[in-house]
């Protein structure tokens, strides 16, 4: 009962996270690095690469309600991808996802938590 209950909130958090991204295409109006990075093309470049993480954690948590062994890589990459364009455009949500990322990179990467006991893959 308990690992049922550890893969619906893990599931539900990756989808959540992936939802939240769907709303973070707003952020590509500043970029600490350059200037050059708010502009067409490179602008809607980083929005595509933005959805495709959000894709990935779509993907990801439906991989861990389904127990597909295939959600740890998916989510190991859309947090990657996530990460560096957040970094690039970093200020208020984008801070927030970063944080999201990080967290779930360590989870998976450093800590492997959560085990495949819990989430069945």
């Amino acid at each position: 009962m308990a690992n049922e209950m550890a893969r619906y909130l893990i599931g539900g958090f990756l989808i959540l996270h992936g939802i939240g991204h769907s709303g973070g295409y707003w952020m590509f109006v500043k970029s600490w690095l350059s200037p050059a990075l708010t502009n067409y093309p490179l602008k809607w470049f980083f929005v595509a690469i933005w959805l495709i993480a959000m894709l990935g954690y779509l993907a990801a948590g439906i991989g861990v309600l389904q127990m597909q062994s295939w959600w740890r890589m998916v989510a190991a990459v859309a947090s990657i991808i996530s990460l560096i364009v957040s970094v690039l455009y970093i200020q208020g949500a984008p801070f927030n996802a970063a944080a999201a990322d990080v967290i779930i990179l360590a989870a998976l990467l450093w800590m492997n938590v959560p085990t495949k006991e819990m989430t069945g893959s």
